[in-house]
């Protein structure tokens, strides 16, 4: 099974990255670890040639890229910090670039998968504890929001929410031993 993780996180040794690093160690030969702010990915320009095309008409960069290794994993575990109740600006950049990969459209606008049978995990952290990160639509927000464009896309999808990072020294063991499990 090929196993593609992308981690959406600026910070070099964020529970993010821990996690991430966890599935690629985990994963064993079968996985690649991709850091999108490692990458150059243009911002997508709304055009909608893309749906007409079959793919993006934007100049060759790294989306291009990572959008063949997405369409050959099997598995894909996306990483992200909880920004403003969302995913990191860089993992947005990067969905909005492959809407033609994860979807196309019936000739009256209806939405139809293009990854289906797929299977996902969405790891979140948030600073704010529990159970604020769910009053508050944090760490939910962000898987909320992950989630759609999976789904959309036809991923069966499962989630991790880490709470309360700010003051977290370690990583919890039980977080590693869920994503083991969900892999």
């Amino acid at each position: 099974m090929k196993i593609l993780i992308i981690n959406g996180s600026p910070r070099r040794n964020g529970k993010i990255q821990q996690m991430m690093a966890y599935a690629e160690s985990v994963g064993g030969e079968d996985a690649e670890l991709v850091n999108l702010y490692n990458l150059n990915i243009s911002p997508c320009r709304a055009c909608m040639q893309c749906r007409e095309k079959g793919a993006c008409i934007l100049p060759q960069d790294d989306a291009h890229v990572l959008a063949e290794k997405i369409n050959q994993a099997d598995l894909l575990i996306i990483g992200s910090p909880t920004h403003w109740g969302n995913m990191s600006s860089a993992l947005k950049t990067m969905f909005d670039r492959m809407v033609c990969l994860f979807m196309g459209e019936s000739r009256i606008g209806i939405p139809i998968p293009k990854q289906k049978g797929k299977k996902a995990i969405i790891v979140v952290t948030c600073t704010t504890p529990y159970p604020f990160n769910i009053f508050f639509g944090q760490s939910r927000g962000a898987v909320r929001a992950i989630r759609e464009v999976l789904k959309t896309a036809g991923y069966s999808v499962r989630s991790i929410e880490i709470p309360g990072t700010k003051n977290m020294e370690r990583l919890p063991e039980k977080y590693l031993k869920r994503l083991r499990r969900q892999m």
